[in-house]
């Protein structure tokens, strides 16, 4: 696994053994920082489920200034604290090993206003459906919190290919972005109500909106 853009393009990241984590892969992770391009300059950055940290540290290498990486596996923490000494980027991450369901407070105390959010939970969570109500609880309370997150925040949020999760949080957020590859998917959302600007356009953007456009029609007649 490595860094797939910016100033530490190429570099390998260590990860654990076996399948404690499911780390994004390449051609996902540049299509997804293809997308967020435009923001990541100078961003603070909120990684859930951390896992290596390759999303943050992607980021880091591609202009955030700052990331804070939530994970509670003992064995992923070792490695993303490894990862961050060997690329130099000690000074720009904070991991914190800590149940991501009860984050929030923990966060409130650090001051920071986070501008781009992942979400990498493990499919299993998502499966179970009480688990998966509770983590879109989580993602609207996020946004519920004051100052927590900036006004126009992005929140990428990762499901098994072909899972509703984008239609289901569609009631609460807009869908800016939707992309999967092999097994894969990612959704990107956003407050309602904002013009939200991002790059690389794509096919499947432009079906999205005529759909969108669509019900709207049918929602007025």
């Amino acid at each position: 696994m490595r860094i797939t853009g910016g100033d530490l393009s190429g570099r390998k990241i260590l990860a654990p053994s076996g399948l404690l984590t499911r780390p994004a892969p390449d051609i996902l992770r540049v299509a997804l920082f293809n997308i967020l391009k435009n923001r990541l300059k100078g961003s603070v950055v909120l990684d859930l489920f951390a896992g290596t940290g390759i999303l943050s540290f992607d980021s880091l290498s591609r202009g955030a200034s700052f990331a804070v990486l939530v994970e509670n596996s003992r064995a992923a923490l070792e490695k993303i604290k490894q990862n961050a000494d060997k690329l130099n980027l000690k000074d720009k991450v904070q991991v914190i090993n800590y149940d991501v369901f009860k984050i929030i407070p923990v966060l409130r105390h650090l001051y920071r206003s986070f501008s781009v959010v992942f979400i990498d939970p493990p499919y299993a969570l998502l499966q179970d459906p009480e688990m998966r109500l509770k983590l879109f609880d989580l993602i609207r309370s996020l946004y519920n919190e004051s100052n927590l997150l900036t006004e126009d925040a992005v929140t990428m949020l990762r499901y098994s290919k072909g899972d509703s999760c984008a239609e289901e949080m569609s009631d609460s957020f807009q869908v800016l972005r939707r992309r999967s590859y092999g097994t894969t998917e990612f959704a990107l959302l956003a407050r309602k109500g904002l013009r939200i600007v991002l790059g690389t356009k794509h096919p499947f953007d432009r079906k999205e909106k005529r759909k969108q456009k669509k019900n709207r029609k049918e929602e007025e007649n």
